[in-house]
């Protein structure tokens, strides 16, 4: 059971049961510090709801609405929000959420805000993820394969043993980011930038490179024929190790 109170905490303005809200209008709730835990909200509607600290996890939110979201600081470890719609701005502000081994697959996700957040072993795949921001979140383990990172900001960001094969990821920003075996294979990295940062061990076997800056250490890293690389790049002056 939860309840709905207002901004002061004060007068209880509805009880709802926590297991049953699938199809729910939420819109603009207030419920900050909310037990959602193995809550059914499938194609629940959160629309600028405020969901701050709630504790949403195992949590059912597939195909929920999350445009104008605030979910800082939540947890939604092991949450399914696969088939999740953002829809237009205000993007749903998801900061310093823990999202560990949460299935965020095929979700639109565009412009929302990860920073600081946990996304350890996230399934991500398949996901609209265009100029959303990833500064200083954690996505070891991750899985992006085939996601939209269009103008994604990832500074700061740590990317070990993450799964980005076959991304669309031109124009998306690595600087400072901690790049670590890392699948890239047939992954679109047109215009990336990554000055400043650590990439090694990385799987670059049909990339497409062209444009992208800052590629100076290579250490490990696997190529083809089909890579594709910046005019004038030259891998080898750049990488110690096998091809």
């Amino acid at each position: 059971m939860i309840e709905l109170r207002d901004k002061d905490n004060h007068s209880v303005l509805l009880r709802l049961d926590a297991q049953k809200l699938s199809q729910a209008r939420l819109r603009k709730a207030w419920l900050p510090c909310v037990n959602l835990y193995e809550a059914d909200l499938s194609d629940t509607c959160l629309l600028r709801a405020q969901l701050p600290n709630s504790d949403l996890r195992n949590a059912d939110l597939t195909g929920v609405i999350l445009r104008g979201a605030d979910v800082r600081r939540a947890d939604l470890r092991g949450a399914k929000v696969r088939g999740g719609r953002q829809g237009l701005e205000p993007s749903a502000n998801f900061a310093l959420a823990k999202l560990a081994s949460a299935d965020l697959a095929a979700s639109d996700l565009e412009g929302v805000d990860f920073s600081w957040a946990d996304l350890r072993r996230a399934k991500m795949q398949s996901a609209n993820i265009r100029d959303a921001l990833f500064l200083y979140s954690d996505l070891t383990g991750a899985d992006l394969t085939g996601a939209y990172l269009e103008g994604s900001n990832f500074a700061g960001a740590i990317l070990t043993h993450s799964k980005l094969a076959g991304v669309k990821a031109q124009h998306a920003y690595f600087f400072g980011a901690r790049v670590v075996a890392v699948d890239f294979s047939d992954a679109d990295l047109r215009d990336t930038v990554w000055e400043a940062g650590v990439v090694a061990g990385v799987d670059l076997r049909g990339a497409d490179l062209r444009g992208a800056t800052g590629l100076t250490n290579l250490y490990g890293a696997r190529w083809n024929e089909l890579t594709q690389w910046p005019g004038g790049f030259d891998p080898m002056g750049y990488r110690k190790g096998a091809k």
